[in-house]
């Protein structure tokens, strides 16, 4: 990064003068990225990991199930239905991306805690204490600040019922550190990173993504955990980076710039389009090396191939992410 400096004449010292960012990072969002070339990347991008779309979406016999657990637990009330638009993206996920779990429970469960994550990501915009509070609260086992985050709370308590004790304390912490993410985003506070930071918008990628919780439930409970604990780096860059790539297209079309392609690209002061082909170039190495990492172990080699594909065809089953438009 480069930095004026100017001597002052009183006193023999160097003052550093703030650059102007907006000038410095004016030319990244000039030339927004048209729908024949974003569609290219993401061809790009699922050739490379050897994917194809087949995209399953017929959900309604889970959906039935998630709604009547929804009004059973009080997430769906007479005099508050909002969480029943956040319980078709969770049911997209949880068919598509674990279909291959035998038990119908473990699949209305991951459902049912996307949507609450969706929820507390999409609704308190304007309420971001309740954010903020929430992890406190959380660690004290204390009422949170609005019910639907007492609901969150209280289906974070259950999974130790799914995972041993060191799978559930990282992906408590998952869940944790995805809230603070969103009080972040909620502030304005992660997206402008300096030059001098480079790894930032990739750590702040990974506190949003709540990778982990996702990453653990795609095995099924006869694999051993040590078998699949050295890839969760690299499945926790897949899970993540994937998504930014195939939610790339919706949010272009909604000029969202707060997400991380264009987090890295204001920070190295690059394109939008080569920060995104950098995402999928990291995407598919990670994918990759998850494969070489499972290979020998049949049974979690399958449970990820099987949860890869379905991840990508989560996004193109999902009207939230739009990618039909990019099939004619």
């Amino acid at each position: 990064m480069n930095v004026n400096i100017a001597a002052t004449k009183e006193k023999d010292t160097a003052v550093l003068v703030k650059p102007m960012w907006p000038e410095l990072y004016r030319h990244v969002s000039e030339t927004k990225l048209g729908r024949a070339e974003i569609s290219g990347y993401i061809n790009n991008f699922l050739h490379r990991c050897g994917f194809v779309y087949a995209g399953k979406s017929d959900f309604t016999e889970m959906e039935s199930a998630c709604l009547a657990t929804s009004i059973a637990r009080g997430y769906v009330t007479p005099e508050d239905n909002s969480f029943r638009r956040v319980i078709p993206p969770g049911i997209a996920i949880a068919w598509n991306s674990y279909h291959h779990l035998p038990d119908k429970q473990t699949q209305e469960y991951v459902a049912l805690i996307t949507s609450l994550f969706i929820y507390a990501e999409d609704m308190f915009k304007d309420n971001n204490d309740a954010i903020l509070a929430f992890n406190s609260l959380f660690i004290r086992r204390q009422p949170q600040k609005h019910r639907m985050l007492d609901h969150l709370a209280d289906i974070l308590l259950d999974l130790p019922s799914y995972f041993p004790t060191p799978a559930v304390n990282i992906m408590i912490s998952s869940a944790l550190n995805f809230m603070t993410a969103i009080g972040l985003e909620n502030s304005s506070i992660a997206f402008n990173p300096p030059a001098s930071a480079p790894r930032y918008p990739a750590y702040t990628r990974m506190m949003s993504g709540v990778s982990e919780v996702y990453a653990f439930f795609i095995f099924t409970p006869d694999v051993p955990l040590e078998v699949y604990l050295p890839a969760l780096p690299d499945m926790m860059t897949y899970i993540c980076y994937a998504n930014d790539i195939l939610s790339f297209y919706k949010e272009e079309l909604a000029g969202e710039e707060e997400n991380l392609i264009y987090t890295l690209a204001r920070c190295r002061r690059m394109h939008a389009s080569v920060a995104l082909q950098e995402v999928i170039d990291d995407a598919v190495a990670a994918h990759h090396r998850v494969l070489e990492t499972l290979m020998p172990h049949k049974a979690a080699f399958d449970c990820y191939v099987q949860f890869a594909q379905g991840y990508v065809d989560f996004h193109f089953a999902s009207k939230r992410y739009r990618l039909d438009e990019l099939q004619g």
